[in-house]
């Protein structure tokens, strides 16, 4: 019962809605321009009753719009008339001739400037306008609706239709001032008096290498980021130059590559002290940090941890050697040692002490521990390592007497002769070694003196062991020119 009420209820509904539409009135609105050459008339057409309807009059130029007339009587003074549509309508714009056309003038800013020339003109009639500038104030130019009509401060026209005119005025001088962010970040110049309309370059000078140029700024507007900032004067402005502290990447290389890991390279700020480290992979040693600037290399420290201030665009390069490093020092002035060098993995070192008269071997220390009392030392290289010889004063031994042995001369360009004063010895064996402890000259002799010819051997210094007959040692430092 409900589904079939409900259906009735719409179908009646949509017969009385039919029936309605089919008895709406329409209407027709006639509309027209009199004269027809003074404007156009738009919105006319047919409408229904009770619908709400705006017509349009645009005069030509010269014209102006009179009003909205029907049947001899004014219905409107606008030219757009809205109504509400009861019947046909016979609407006809009345337009007419203009005769006279209004000129105003004014200045921009009215304080720097004044005008003449405005007023109601009969169309056609010659016009001039006239702009005054105030001192310390120059005519720029005239304007209509922001579009430039003359540059001319008398401008002269014939009057056809309305003008609004703006005599434009600008400072004669302006004023340029210039500061920066950063006091010692550098120097800036341009700044000053300049007339209106000139070109100006202002410039930044960075204070290099501490810091480097950013950008021109204005209000806080970034306005240039060129050193050198070139603009037309329009006007009084106060200028920014930024500088930032310079920032340099310092980069860091391996050479061999896989001869060790370098770390503490990167981009920091001018001034940072940092620490670069170099750590030798096994098979291979430490030598040194090169530093390069433009290709140029200059070897900076032989300590793997090398620590500075960073103030220039360079690289650094950690160099590694294949093999271990072996360092024998000692640590008083007691003697002499042999052994030091570079030695690949696996090489056996031998490292012999040789005391100076007065003093005694005691021991070889690495760090804090003793290593061995044997003199010479032998190991197995497996690592970089700083091996000490100890002596000591010995005061119970009595060496040779200085006058027993002569050797002269010394130093030498050639040869060294070796003289016993004592004839109950004998020289049996005479060696040579070199500081890193290689042996590079023996001879024998079993007679009371020996001559060693140096002629081969490159200038430096030696060490030169004298074997006595009765089993004593003699160890004395010569020198080849």
């Amino acid at each position: 019962m409900t589904k079939v009420f409900t259906k009735s209820v719409l179908l009646v509904f949509m017969t009385i809605l039919c029936a309605w539409n089919l008895n709406a009135q329409s209407y027709n609105i006639f509309l027209a321009s009199m004269p027809v050459n003074g404007g156009t008339v738009a919105g006319g057409g047919v409408y229904e009753e009770g619908m709400q309807v705006t017509v349009t009059a645009t005069p030509y130029t010269n014209f102006e719009f009179g009003g909205w007339w029907e049947d001899d009587v004014m219905v409107s003074v606008l030219p757009e008339y809205t109504f509400t549509v009861t019947r046909d309508r016979n609407l006809i714009a009345i337009f007419g001739t203009i005769t006279s056309f209004e000129v105003t003038v004014s200045a921009n800013p009215q304080e720097c400037g004044t005008v003449t020339g405005g007023g109601s003109f009969i169309i056609g009639t010659p016009v001039t306008v006239s702009a005054y500038p105030h001192p310390e104030f120059l005519f720029l130019n005239w304007t209509e609706n922001g579009n430039i009509v003359s540059t001319e401060s008398n401008y002269s026209f014939s009057v056809y239709t309305h003008h609004n005119l703006v005599a434009n005025f600008v400072p004669a001088t302006v004023e340029i001032t210039l500061s920066q962010n950063i006091e010692e970040g550098g120097t800036v110049t341009g700044g000053g008096t300049y007339s209106y309309g000139a070109i100006i370059a202002v410039r930044a000078t960075m204070n290099l290498p501490a810091y480097i140029f950013k950008n021109w700024t204005e209000n806080g507007n970034v306005v240039s980021t060129s050193l050198t900032y070139i603009f037309t004067a329009t006007q009084s402005r106060h200028l920014v130059a930024n500088f930032m502290p310079a920032i340099y990447e310092v980069p860091i290389y391996a050479n061999p590559y896989e001869g060790g890991v370098v770390t503490g390279g990167g981009v920091f700020t001018y001034g940072t002290q940092i620490t670069i480290s170099a750590t030798a992979n096994p098979g291979y040693h430490f030598v040194n940090w090169t530093k390069y600037i433009y290709g140029n290399g200059t070897v900076v420290s032989t300590d793997p941890d090398y620590t500075f201030e960073v103030t220039e665009v360079c690289a650094f390069v950690a160099y590694f050697e294949e093999g271990a490093k072996v360092i024998v020092t000692t640590n008083i002035e007691g003697g002499e040692i042999l052994g030091n060098g570079i030695y690949h993995y696996g090489d056996e070192v031998t490292c012999e002490a040789i005391p100076n008269q007065g003093y005694k071997f005691v021991n070889w220390t690495e760090g804090r521990g003793e290593l061995s009392t044997d003199n010479p030392y032998r190991f197995i290289v497996t690592e970089d390592r700083v091996i000490v010889a100890n002596f000591e004063e010995a005061l119970s031994i009595e060496p040779i007497d200085a006058g027993a042995m002569i050797i002269y001369p010394n130093p030498t360009n050639s040869e060294i002769k070796i003289v016993l004063n004592n004839a109950t010895l004998k020289i049996v064996e005479m060696e040579l070694y070199d500081l890193i402890g290689r042996k590079v000259h023996q001879q024998t002799v079993n007679q009371s003196f020996g001559t060693l010819q140096l002629n081969e051997l490159t200038s430096g210094t030696y060490i030169l062991k004298v074997y006595l007959d009765q089993g004593e040692i003699v160890t004395w430092k010569v020198a080849k020119n």
